[in-house]
């Protein structure tokens, strides 16, 4: 990769590693991807395209962003609207979590029980006869 790249490239936060762990210790490792890239139309969606923080993909098909900081800015929460309309334009459900660092242990428990809760529910919709991943 060309050296200018480096500048561009952002690297996974501590809390996205995380809770990535967190997901895979309670067995929600399957179809997980983490700092998944996803492009956009921009004439159609408004933005090139975004890296989702947590991805779990086709059968489940939902995004998970973990929101420090700097998405609290007006300009930010824009762009943010409009990637979760294109991701949901596509099918994906979108899931953001605010949050501010750093974090207590119980407060990643909460943060992975609402994701785990909101996985069990897209379990619930999109696959009534394929085997459940285990609840958390």
């Amino acid at each position: 990769m060309p050296d200018w790249w480096r500048r561009y490239a952002e690297r996974e936060s501590r809390a996205d590693v995380e809770v990535v762990c967190e997901m895979i210790r309670r067995g929600y490792g399957r179809y997980l991807k983490s700092q998944f890239p996803m492009k956009f139309d921009f004439e159609k969606d408004g933005v090139h395209g975004t890296i989702i923080d947590l991805f779990w993909g086709h059968p489940i098909n939902h995004a998970v962003f973990l929101d420090g900081p700097p998405h609290n800015s007006v300009h930010q929460a824009r762009i943010d609207d409009l990637v979760s309309k294109a991701l949901e334009r596509r099918g994906i459900t979108v899931q953001r979590i605010p949050y501010d660092p750093p974090r207590s242990k119980r407060e990643k428990r909460l943060i992975c029980q609402r994701i785990c809760d909101e996985i069990e529910k897209a379990l619930q919709h999109r696959l009534p006869a394929i085997d459940r991943i285990p609840r958390c």
